[in-house]
């Protein structure tokens, strides 16, 4: 049985969702900031022209923090880190009790596999939104590639209260256990899946497994 294996470029791509935010103000060239004017400086490689135009936006009284947000990812998925870390910095002491921004500077983090970082910020986030499962599944990437099994175990079994028809932080659970090698822990979560569905031969085959790991303990100990 293989241990859980978070997908991070699926969920670095449903981070980047339409957040809920203030609707903004609409101008001829869109939202303030215009994440199509942000692409095109990208495009162009005008980076540091992309970086002062999202720094002066962030003075700007018709300032739209979805647009805002959408343009940091736009430096983020261009791979330039440092100056959407910048950007991203300045707009959360601007405000700093606004959610989105701990969530991108996590993704900044995780994309360079600063996973203790990462980790951190998406706590953050957290405490702001509480029910922001997208900052969940990535803090929880970053436990499991931090071996810190134990708050794996802890962000799954948080999933499965926010996200209760999704039978795959079940399955993670139940894979977090068995590669702990909690095999009793492990053969519960297992037999819980087949409960709900029993074609799951996932589930199946690690009780199979956990039968075979315990009694093969059994028989070392006599």
């Amino acid at each position: 049985m293989k241990p859980m294996n978070p997908l991070l470029p699926i969920l670095i791509c449903l981070l980047f969702l339409p957040c809920q935010g203030q609707t903004g103000v609409e101008t001829q060239s869109g939202h303030i900031p215009d994440p199509r004017h942000v692409k095109s400086l990208v495009s162009a490689k005008e980076i540091p022209e992309a970086e002062q135009y999202l720094a002066k936006s962030l003075k700007d009284e018709k300032l739209n923090m979805d647009t805002l947000l959408e343009s940091i990812e736009i430096l983020i998925m261009a791979d330039k880190f440092e100056e959407a870390a910048k950007i991203t910095g300045e707009a959360m002491k601007a405000f700093p009790d606004h959610p989105g921004f701990h969530a991108r500077k996590g993704v900044i983090h995780l994309m360079q596999n600063h996973y203790e970082d990462a980790a951190e910020e998406f706590t953050k986030e957290l405490v702001l939104n509480p029910g922001d499962s997208t900052a969940l599944k990535m803090r929880l990437s970053c436990h499991y590639n931090l071996r810190k099994y134990h708050k794996v175990l802890e962000d799954c079994t948080l999933l499965m209260k926010l996200e209760p028809g999704n039978l795959q932080w079940l399955q993670d659970r139940a894979d977090t256990y068995l590669h702990m090698e909690k095999y009793a822990e492990a053969m519960e979560d297992y037999d819980r899946l087949l409960r709900i569905d029993e074609s799951n031969n996932h589930a199946r085959q690690g009780i199979d497994f956990c039968h075979e790991r315990m009694f093969k303990g059994e028989t070392q100990d006599r």
